[in-house]
Formats: C-alpha cells, structure tokens, sequence
C-alpha cells in the first residue's frame, strides 16, 4: 500500500478522532480497520495527491534555505561585515545559488 495513502489515511483519523492536540497511540493503530483500495483507486489518488507532497517538500527545501540565508546574514550584520541599507544583491559570496525565475 502506498506510504502516502496511509499518511493521508492517518492524518484524517487523527482530525477526526483527536482534534484537541491528540495523538495516534498504538493501540489506535491496532484497532484501526483500513480498507486497502483497488489498485486503480490508489493510482487515482497517488495521481491526485503527489503534487500535494512534492509542494509541500518544496516549501520545505525553500524554509531551509531561507532559514540558512537568516543566519549567514545574522552573522554578517553582526560582525558588522554588512549593514543595512547595502545593496546585497550584488555579492557574489551568498551561501546559496540565485534560482531564476521561470
């Protein structure tokens, strides 16, 4: 069975079954009845739900970066090595490659 349908499977469980901060013990899991799909209906969702999964890796790699970007700079404006109101665009020694635009 696909890995993402029974993450989606488990996340709806726990909205629905613990929606104040819960979490899934496993004595949850081991009562849990899950119907497995025809193939068919898990390469539908499969198809449906991965752009979901592949966005949010995206967003993911882009937070990690952004977050290294914040250090690097904290640590520039800190030893004074930059400041404010500088154009930093132009610096060739940025921690990360310029992504273009497409």
């Amino acid at each position: 069975m696909d890995s993402r349908y029974c993450f989606t499977f488990l996340k709806i469980y726990q909205i629905y079954f613990s929606p104040t901060f819960g979490s899934i013990t496993k004595d949850d899991l081991f009562s849990l009845k899950v119907i497995k799909p025809k193939n068919e209906i898990l390469k539908s969702f499969e198809d449906f739900i991965k752009p979901a999964f592949e966005k949010q890796n995206n967003f993911e790699l882009e937070n990690q970066q952004l977050a290294s970007l914040r250090d690097w700079l904290l640590l520039m404006l800190m030893n004074g090595q930059v400041r404010v109101g500088r154009g930093l665009m132009n610096n060739n020694n940025l921690p990360f490659k310029k992504r273009n635009k497409s």
